[in-house]
């Protein structure tokens, strides 16, 4: 029943960051918008699932370990949307993600799914958008 602060939980997730990145690799992290404070229920499944997008981002989008990722939220009455993006390598051709044999993006797709929310992986140029949308209810 308790509400979370989302926006304080992302600025904490982008601040590690730098340690996923590792010694010598600069990474910096964009935020925009606001997620404003949701249910628990709710916040558990997107700071889990925005972990591993910001993972994969840096250990797949950023080659050679440095460059620029950004999160941003957008919110609606009864919508919370969040998307990575990373101005990397881009997905490999042919990507499926609900083919694909990563764990965690598959952990992502169930923890989101199950609370009857989307994913979504798309190209940008250069780079990959990672977006999660749930509804608030």
């Amino acid at each position: 029943d308790e509400d979370v602060d989302l926006d304080d939980v992302l600025a904490r997730l982008a601040s590690m960051v730098g340690d996923v990145a590792g010694a010598g690799h600069s990474v910096a992290v964009e935020r925009r918008g606001s997620a404003g404070r949701v249910s628990a229920v709710v916040a558990t499944p997107v700071a889990m699932a925005v972990t591993e997008l910001l993972q994969n981002a840096i250990q797949h989008g950023l080659v050679g370990g440095g460059g620029t990722v950004r999160v941003v939220a957008e919110r609606s009455e009864d919508r919370l949307t969040i998307a990575v993006e990373d101005g990397g390598a881009g997905l490999p051709e042919g990507f499926d993600l609900d083919a694909t044999d990563s764990l965690g993006l598959r952990i992502v797709s169930t923890m989101v799914r199950e609370r009857s929310g989307e994913v979504e992986l798309s190209p940008l140029t250069p780079g990959t958008r990672a977006r999660i949308s749930l509804p608030l209810l």
